[in-house]
């Protein structure tokens, strides 16, 4: 069947949604939000579909499973069968059995913990764009859009992308300059965050090695979706982070913001544990540092798309401290 044409019980019984819904396989969670973006008419019924799918997957006592699917009868407004005329029942009967055969399903699925052969998922295939440890690299997407990723990012691109299609795959940070376009909204996943987008520019990190996703708004507008639940529209002006799926605002520097569009690195009267952070930030690296306590440091330098190399190399030289890369990390030690 044409996912198209899916009423709430076909995305209930259909095991890549299942798996989406679960957030248990990326590319499942890749290919519905991406669907979800394409196909804004399906919302409702994906959305009916996602609550009750977590709502029967929670519920396994006996008592708890006949509870939520007489609740999930009552949602379709199924009648009740036994006052109708016999050749009247079968359609009720029919979508009774759909649903237990949802119930079913679900209730194997969250008992065992585990993914089921895929189905109803078309492959699809991406070209990756990769940023090396040390600078940014620019892309002008198909449609116009300009994304720039951060050193240690990597954006994975559909290759029907422009084509229906405007959704990518975010390891890393970027920058983003989104070409309006109102029939293909554009979308970006990082994670389980997921941001969609008219026309805008914006900017979104989201390193393995931090558990928390950024997302500041330049222009334009954006929502912003955090696992099962949590939802946020951006206007300019506004950041938020999120972590373990709950979305917070967190204080937008518009400052910062202008000098990462221009690639300027600043350090104003720097400490070592200054120093740390904005290197983790800049290049999408973990540093790590020393126990404290600390060498009392005052760093100052401006540094417009230097490498991580010209700008470690400079900070061990005027402040004394040693700074070492090792298997994608830093070591500072003094």
């Amino acid at each position: 069947m044409d996912l198209q044409q899916y009423k709430m019980e076909d995305f209930m019984l259909n095991d890549s949604f299942v798996r989406y819904c679960l957030q248990i396989d990326a590319a499942d969670i890749a290919f519905w939000e991406d669907f979800k973006a394409r196909h804004p008419q399906q919302q409702a019924n994906i959305n009916t579909a996602r609550e009750w799918v977590l709502k029967l997957g929670n519920h396994l006592t006996a008592q708890d499973k006949q509870s939520a699917f007489e609740q999930l009868k009552a949602r379709i407004d199924l009648p009740d069968t036994s006052r109708m005329p016999p050749h009247h029942r079968k359609p009720w009967y029919a979508a009774a059995a759909v649903l237990t055969m949802a119930l079913i399903a679900l209730t194997w699925l969250w008992q065992n913990n585990r993914s089921v052969k895929q189905t109803q998922r078309p492959r699809i295939t991406y070209k990756t764009y990769k940023a090396s440890d040390t600078q940014r690299r620019e892309l002008i997407l198909p449609d116009g859009s300009r994304i720039v990723l951060n050193a240690n990012s990597r954006l994975q691109v559909p290759d029907d992308f422009g084509n229906n299609n405007r959704h990518l795959t975010l390891y890393g940070e970027a920058w983003c300059e989104i070409a309006p376009d109102e029939t293909w909204p554009f979308a970006i996943t990082a994670g389980t965050t997921h941001v969609q987008v008219l026309g805008t520019t914006f900017r979104i990190r989201a390193y393995d090695f931090d558990s928390t996703v950024t997302i500041a708004l330049l222009s334009g507008k954006v929502k912003v979706a955090a696992g099962k639940q949590q939802q946020r529209e951006l206007q300019p002006g506004q950041a938020v982070a999120v972590k373990e799926n709950n979305i917070g605002n967190v204080p937008m520097d518009i400052n910062y913001e202008e000098n990462w569009q221009q690639g300027k690195l600043l350090f104003k009267d720097a400490s070592l544990e200054d120093i740390a952070h904005a290197l983790q930030n800049w290049y999408g690296l973990k540093v790590n540092l020393p126990t404290g306590p600390y060498k009392t440091v005052h760093f100052n330098g401006t540094f417009i798309n230097k490498s991580l190399q010209d700008v470690t190399t400079a900070i061990t030289y005027i402040t004394g401290i040693k700074i070492d890369q090792k298997k994608g990390q830093l070591f500072i030690s003094h």
